[in-house]
């Protein structure tokens, strides 16, 4: 990719102080930093911006992270998607790194 051209980084997480922050600290010139709540809306806007990384919760609504990145990659296979939050089980990581 070269480097005059901007980047786009969605973020989807449900604790609106963390997405001020992110907004706020992880911008640069190059980069356009995106947040919502939503996994629904995270998928839009990874689609319509084709957007270059998607950092994720577990805990969205109305569907989980793992079934957003499920979406992501259905579309795009190969999108770079960082899953975070507090795993409960081994069967959900496991769901994940599949």
């Amino acid at each position: 990719m070269p480097d005059a051209e901007k980047q786009t980084v969605v973020i989807a997480d449900p604790d609106p102080d963390f997405l001020s922050w992110a907004a706020k600290h992880l911008g640069a010139k190059k980069v356009e930093i995106l947040t919502t709540s939503r996994a629904d809306e995270a998928l839009k806007l990874f689609t319509e911006k084709r957007a270059d990384l998607l950092i994720a919760e577990l805990h969205l609504a109305p569907f989980d992270g793992v079934d957003l990145l499920k979406r992501v990659r259905q579309s795009f296979p190969n999108a770079m998607v960082l899953l975070n939050g507090a795993i409960s089980s081994t069967n959900t990581l496991i769901e994940a790194m599949r």
